[in-house]
């Protein structure tokens, strides 16, 4: 996880200088899930879709927060914009079956089911005009001895 939100930090420093003071970012990672094993990429889709998806279409300025939380049994790591959002019917479409040519979300959701199981697949929330919620987690059975409880 560490490795992957180096990268998240950098692809936003670049968008940040894009677009300006239209995005704000929001850190929110507990200390001790820094060892974390989550597919490559995983939250780099998440926070890309929150900048195109969701704050590029709005004209005034967006937050993007990303949270990383430690609970009994697994980690929710979570990407969250106050956007455009999206309909129950663009939400169904993101996640849908997976076709020939599949995209980031669909691409990351079977990734995480495969590695840990369909509980752990990619969930979105989602409002026209307040915003998306992309979360999924991480079994504690698949990661020994990280991101340990109570150590935030």
């Amino acid at each position: 996880l560490s490795e992957e939100l180096e990268h998240v930090r950098s692809y936003l420093e670049i968008e940040q200088l894009r677009w300006g003071e239209r995005v704000a970012v929001k850190w929110k990672v507990d200390a001790g899930c820094e060892q974390l094993r989550i597919p490559p990429f995983a939250v780099q889709t998440l926070v890309e879709n929150a900048v195109q998806h969701g704050i590029g279409p709005k004209l005034e300025p967006g937050q993007i927060t990303i949270a990383v939380r430690p609970y009994p049994g697994h980690t929710l790591i979570a990407v969250q914009d106050d956007g455009a959002g999206m309909t129950a019917a663009e939400r169904r479409q993101a996640l849908g079956a997976v076709t020939e040519r599949m995209h980031g979300l669909q691409i990351l959701t079977q990734q995480l089911i495969f590695l840990y199981d369909r509980r752990a697949r990619l969930r979105l929330f989602s409002a026209v005009d307040r915003g998306t919620l992309a979360a999924f987690v991480v079994p504690e059975s698949s990661q020994p001895g990280v991101c340990p409880r109570g150590k935030a």
